[in-house]
């Protein structure tokens, strides 16, 4: 760690120690404040993680779904992704095995890495700086047990939050102790294709430090999953033009040129995580940990060019470890501050296995019968946030937040390449990136509630980092409420995206530097909605239209370009394929969403609900057809009813989504004749639970889940694009499972 940084981070916990110091407890309710804990807003859904401070849903500046914790058990969700598609409002996600991809409104980038959408636990960022990446599937690491709602917030939110909230935010909020009171033991099981263990606490204890009770919830959990075992076509892949024969696509397999069979080897996961959050007195402590060791059997354009089919050695592992201590302190009557210190490391591990010799060939040497390449990289960052409100008429009517949040981050990443047998590395590393950066941004917040019927919200953030200049992000919101139970709502919005260092940074015999500097991506967006609640019925329509500009993406050089590259000596004449990361296009994107839901019975036994977006998003590049986003559905949306049964009888719940036909992967850039559009897709699941009787504190979860389609969007295998050499036309898709069970103990120990 350079000096520079060492004193930079001396200073900021030195601001954070001031303001810890004030012996005041704060009322405020911060991103990370269980709902259950605002028991005067009970009839409203309350919202944090929009303007960084309480409000109910029908005013926040933004469209907001919650998802409690009962829904989460109702419909047997398992996973954060699970929860976005099955019961949220205008979010949907894509899971090709190798990542999950995530979209809004009928935007969806392939292989994005999460980095449009910022992922918050109780307040804490989960983007991490070198792809940017956030994780929205098993690898999120959040037991699902200790979860207290979900918010997906829809929209720009750099207003506070700064970069990669393009698409919205998505702030998970975790249980307190009163909610999760008790030992707690859950066992759950996917016959023949996975298994979950978790054991977790909610404990209130007295201790010396604080007049009340310190609050601790702590979760330990191991998932492991193998398969399904999928079958992939077999295609010819061709000649082989380092060896002059045909591919090999394993390390003991023939050259015949053929690729696919069974894959039983390859599609597993290995994920333990742990969780722990502790308030005591007027501070908060979470810990984050996880190490997700993941691996898919196919090779692909976006995740892995090159790569043996079924390798149980090409795999990825993630490891995290986040640290965040949170002061909140009431100064005088209308002045609050919270502080939030943070440390967060990430590290990545990337090795593929590849045994055909013009792979090799790349790697440095054709002598190798397998070419290992490995791909390291770790981020680490620390910060301090700094927050005021100041509730001038101490009614929340007229509420000024300003804050600052400075960070500190350092990032590295290479890649070698090794022979798989010897382990004999085959040339220098490429891909060097060994930077240091700050970044800081200051945002200012003003509500105003001048009447009963009418609200508004205006605010503005300035982020600069190392990279680039600053960029200055507004939002502007109003709320009238029309009459009993009906709210119109407006607002227009902008965010951005920094590049991540993998794009700005990354350099190596087929990716070119950047010709001098990637824009930061920005968005601006406008949208608006009308409300209306009828008892315990909530009807919402909403339109929005949004417009984004400077997309990066990894232009591959034309034959002229590249004939220029070679010209200029950036590349040699036998390197193919070569990119370059450039601010490529713009997105036009508008439609509507909307939602039904409510509960009915004397004692609100019956849940039901449906959510609709129907978007048109369009791709725009000089010189090249306007097309359609590939990957992103036009029309999606999710739909389910509940039961609870009185008395110790089960939930019964029906949950479905629904994914309209849209465009492969490779659509544009694959040539293919057809077979450019996966078909639609509709997922259904059934589950019931409920408590075991005669066995006080076990209760249960049975959950089957049927798919319609068995294939997904992505291209798999060797033949990634269209040329003649098989007679198949179509490309192969990502084969899916389409019918799976899971069987659930849960057995909670009450104090």
């Amino acid at each position: 760690m350079s000096a520079r940084t060492k004193h930079f981070l001396v200073a900021l916990l030195g601001a954070a120690s001031l303001l810890a110091a004030s012996p005041a407890r704060a009322d405020d309710a911060d991103t990370s404040t269980s709902t259950s804990d605002l028991e005067g807003l009970l009839n409203e859904n309350v919202v944090q993680a929009a303007s960084k401070t309480s409000e109910v849903g029908t005013t926040a500046p933004a469209t907001v779904t919650t998802v409690t914790a009962e829904d989460l058990r109702r419909y047997g969700i398992r996973t954060l992704a699970e929860a976005i598609d099955f019961l949220s409002l205008g979010a949907v996600t894509s899971d090709s095995q190798h990542v999950v991809d995530i979209g809004a409104r009928g935007v969806m980038i392939p292989n994005d890495n999460g980095d449009h959408m910022l992922l918050l636990v109780n307040g804490h960022t989960q983007n991490e700086p070198l792809f940017g990446r956030a994780v929205f599937g098993r690898g999120a690491s959040i037991p699902l047990e200790m979860i207290d709602h979900i918010e997906v917030i829809l929209g720009p939110g750099s207003v506070l939050y700064g970069s990669n909230a393009m698409l919205g935010v998505i702030n998970v909020v975790t249980k307190r102790a009163k909610d999760w009171s008790g030992v707690h033991g859950v066992a759950e099981v996917e016959p023949g294709k996975s298994w979950r263990g978790l054991v977790g606490a909610g404990v209130l204890f007295q201790t010396p430090l604080a007049k009340d009770p310190a609050d601790l919830t702590v979760a330990l959990e191991y998932y492991k999953h193998d398969g399904p075992a999928f079958f992939y076509e077999y295609r010819y892949g061709g000649i082989d033009g380092a060896s002059g024969r045909p591919y090999r696509y394993s390390r003991n397999g023939p050259e015949n040129g053929y690729w696919g069979g069974v894959a039983n080897d390859g599609y597993y996961t290995r994920l333990p995580s742990g969780f722990l959050r502790l308030a005591l007195g007027d501070f908060e402590l979470n810990v984050q940990a996880s190490s997700f060791d993941h691996a898919a059997p196919y090779r692909s354009r976006y995740t892995k060019v090159f790569q043996d089919f079924d390798d149980p050695d090409s795999h990825e592992r993630d490891r995290r470890l986040g640290i965040d201590l949170t002061h909140r302190a009431r100064l005088s009557s209308i002045a609050r501050v919270t502080s939030r210190a943070y440390v967060d490391g990430w590290d990545w591990f990337a090795d593929v296995n590849v045994s055909s010799k013009a792979a090799c060939l790349g790697a440095g040497d054709t002598s190798a019968n397998t070419c290992t390449l490995g791909g390291r990289g770790r981020s680490r960052w620390a910060g301090l946030e700094l927050r005021t409100d100041l509730d001038w008429l101490q009614t929340s009517e007229l509420v000024t937040t300003i804050g600052v949040d400075g960070r500190l981050r350092e990032i590295k990443s290479k890649v070698d390449f090794f022979d798989f047998d010897t382990g004999r590395p085959l040339q220098s590393s490429q891909g060097l990136i060994d930077r240091n950066d700050t970044l800081i941004g200051a945002y200012l917040q003003q509500t105003i509630l001048p009447t009963r019927w009418l609200s508004f919200n205006l605010g503005a953030r300035l982020d600069k980092e190392t990279r680039f200049d600053g960029v200055i992000s507004p939002r502007f919101a109003a709320a009238v409420r029309t009459w009993q139970g009906g709210t119109l709502k407006g607002s227009y919005a902008e965010a951005f995206r920094s590049p991540s260092f993998a794009e700005t940074d990354y350099v190596s015999t087929l990716q070119l530097p950047v010709a001098g500097t990637l824009r930061p991506e920005r968005v601006r967006s406008v949208e608006g909605s009308f409300e209306q609640k009828l008892g315990a019925q909530r009807l919402l329509f909403g339109v929005f239209r949004s417009w984004w500009q400077d997309i990066v993406e990894n232009h591959i050089l034309s034959v002229a370009e590249q004939r220029e590259a070679v010209r200029l000596g950036q590349v040699t004449l036998n390197t193919f394929g070569v990119g370059q990361f450039r601010n490529v296009s713009q997105i036009d994107n508008w439609g509507l969403n909307g939602t039904f839901e409510g509960t009915a019975g004397t004692d609100q036994q019956l849940h039901y609900g449906l959510n609709v977006t129907a978007a048109i998003a369009r791709r725009d590049e000089s010189g090249v057809q306007r097309v359609p986003l590939a990957v992103a559905p036009q029309l999606f949306g999710n739909a389910r009813i509940a039961y609870d049964i009185p008395g110790d009888w089960p939930t019964l719940a029906l949950a479905t989504h629904y994914i309209g036909k849209r465009p492969i992967d490779r659509a544009y850039d694959g040539g293919w004749p057809s077979g450019n559009y996966a078909p639609p897709q509709l997922e259904t699941r059934a589950t019931i639970s409920g408590p075991l009787p005669f066995v006080r504190g076990l209760s249960y979860r049975l959950t089957a889940t049927y798919a319609i389609a068995d294939r997904g969007a992505y291209v798999v295998g060797a033949q990634q694009v269209y040329e003649g050499i098989t007679p198949d036309r179509s490309p192969q898709l990502l084969p899916l499972d389409q019918f799976r069970t899971s069987i659930g103990l849960q057995y909670d120990l009450l104090p």
